[in-house]
């Protein structure tokens, strides 16, 4: 399960993770330097599953939450040219 937070204007908006585990560079909350994020589709859990992926924006790793097997991502979810030691899965936030 993501954290999540609300913002002043009552949104909601999804916590990144602490750090990049591929740089160790911290993660902000807010600023240039949270990592980007994006919805990353597979099939590990059934047709449909959704993950949430962070990007680091220090060292370009690719970061899925509740994604482990990082050989096995799609071509559609990876950036192109991006090597699988920069794919990292970390547990679901929460």
């Amino acid at each position: 399960m993501s954290r999540w937070r609300q913002l002043p204007n009552h949104h909601w908006e999804k916590i990144p993770p602490d750090y990049c585990p591929g740089c160790g560079s911290g993660w902000p909350q807010d600023g240039p330097w949270r990592p980007t994020e994006r919805a990353m589709g597979c099939g590990c859990h059934g047709i449909g599953t959704r993950h949430t992926a962070w990007g680091c924006r220090i060292c370009g790793a690719l970061v899925a939450e509740g994604r482990d097997e990082v050989t096995r991502w799609g071509v559609a979810h990876t950036p192109v040219g991006l090597p699988a030691d920069a794919r990292w899965g970390i547990p679901e936030q929460g």
